[in-house]
């Protein structure tokens, strides 16, 4: 079979039957599994020609694949573990938590890594889906990614941070990604959180020493953010440009291939996005938001770098 693009979606077809479709096709480079009532995806013989591998909501207990080729990987934390033998290309994936909208929900980030670390330190892009505690999870987390150039976060916010100890997870992985130049952080900051009343210092780190563009969109008061983005401001010794956004951009439940980007962030082009919202209400919050970006960010030692739109 010449087929070089495979979608399974709300398919009941069991492992064996699924083996038995792979070995057919050898040619295969893109396959897309989503909704499907399979328990484990472990495909024993080599999948030498497969380049994107997405797995999409369902309760999937595994993944196992042989795929020295794959360059994109996309899946979601329904899967309890992965397993991508000699998948040393692997250059761009994307990570979605489903359960960020539960506040107490305990999870692990390491157990989600646990079997992909021999390819994570080569990727190139990263694109990840959490919630607040989810990002603190980062501080504990040891996997390097010294390869990684883009890291897009978008960053759920329904409930007030316990604290600002959030922002400790992001500075970990911004250490952990030694060669990062890109960053990009889209906010949706829900109705249940609250201004932060305290004085505003920038977080403290390490110097992130080719950090060169990063991008916040949805940026508001909530607590930790404005720590953040000022940690960055005086730690990215070789920064170029700060677009600071108070709109917000992501979409609440984006599914994978939905992630909020922009697209031109990496040319000097200026940033071509939506339209701000016009209703009074919106306005109103635009307005204040951007209050606050321009009292906390709009210094003077930042004026060459830090665009607030």
């Amino acid at each position: 079979m010449n087929l070089k693009n495979l979608t399974l979606s709300m398919v009941s077809i069991n492992r064996g039957d699924l083996q038995c479709l792979l070995l057919s096709c050898a040619l295969l480079e893109s396959l897309s599994i989503e909704f499907c009532s399979l328990s484990s995806l472990c495909i024993r013989q080599e999948l030498s020609r497969l380049q994107y591998l997405r797995v999409n909501h369902y309760d999937l207990e595994m993944i196992e694949l042989q795929a020295p080729n794959l360059t994109r990987f996309e899946f979601d934390d329904s899967v309890r573990q992965i397993t991508l033998c000699v998948s040393l290309k692997l250059s761009e994936a994307t990570f979605v938590s489903n359960w960020r909208v539960f506040e107490a929900y305990d999870y692990d980030l390491d157990h989600i890594f646990y079997e992909i670390p021999p390819a994570l330190p080569h990727l190139h892009k990263l694109f990840l889906l959490l919630n607040v505690d989810q990002v603190l999870m980062f501080s504990n987390i040891q996997t390097s990614f010294k390869n990684l150039r883009h890291l897009n976060i978008n960053l759920d916010i329904f409930f007030d941070p316990r604290d600002t100890s959030w922002v400790l997870g992001l500075v970990n992985l911004l250490e952990l990604s030694p060669l990062l130049e890109e960053l990009e952080l889209h906010i949706d900051c829900g109705r249940f959180c609250h201004p932060d009343p305290s004085m505003l210092m920038a977080a403290q780190g390490p110097l992130l020493q080719h950090l060169r563009r990063v991008y916040i969109s949805g940026f508001s008061d909530v607590l930790g953010l404005a720590k953040l983005a000022l940690y960055i401001l005086g730690n990215a010794t070789v920064l170029e440009r700060l677009v600071v956004d108070p709109v917000v951009r992501m979409k609440y439940d984006l599914p994978t291939d939905r992630f909020y980007p922009s697209t031109n962030f990496s040319s000097n082009k200026e940033f071509v996005l939506p339209p701000s919202p016009t209703t009074k209400e919106n306005m109103f919050c635009f307005t204040e938001k951007r209050m606050f970006t321009k009292t906390h960010l709009e210094r003077e030692e930042f004026r060459h770098i830090v665009t607030i739109l």
